[in-house]
């Protein structure tokens, strides 16, 4: 597979993994960083993030031109990648539920400060820790 055969379809695909994979690490940088075994938690997360590549890679290279088959190493690693993804996607949709409620608040407290006679500075909130603990129970 040469590079000239990447259509724009599998260069956005790939951008859009990317880009999730980039906010779901940096929704649980907070509570990696609180961990004990911080470095193992990354190091587990980077290894796991290039599993999951590689079984996009192997759903895009092995089952573009002809029908599932049953290998087991290239299903496993795209039921990893599936499975993984799924997982990432829960975690984003609770995390962006909570950042637009930060940026509501944040516009609600600017706009409220604007016309208020006592100016207090106007912070964006942190994500609470209910928040996030449960996005990574779930």
């Amino acid at each position: 597979m040469s590079t000239r055969n990447i259509s724009l379809n599998a260069v956005l695909t790939i951008l859009f993994f990317i880009g999730v994979d980039i906010y779901a690490y940096f929704a649980l940088r907070k509570s990696i960083n609180q961990h004990r075994f911080k470095k193992f938690l990354k190091i587990a997360y980077f290894i796991a993030v290039v599993i999951a590549y590689i079984g996009l890679y192997l759903l895009y290279s092995n089952f573009k031109n002809k029908p599932l088959n049953a290998s087991l190493i290239p299903n496993l690693f795209i039921g990893f990648f599936f499975s993984f993804f799924v997982f990432k996607l829960v975690l984003i949709l609770i995390f962006i539920v909570e950042d637009v409620y930060r940026i509501v608040s944040l516009f609600y407290f600017f706009i409220r400060n604007l016309f208020s006679l006592k100016k207090k500075e106007v912070l964006i909130g942190d994500r609470r820790k209910f928040i996030r603990q449960t996005a990574l129970t779930l």
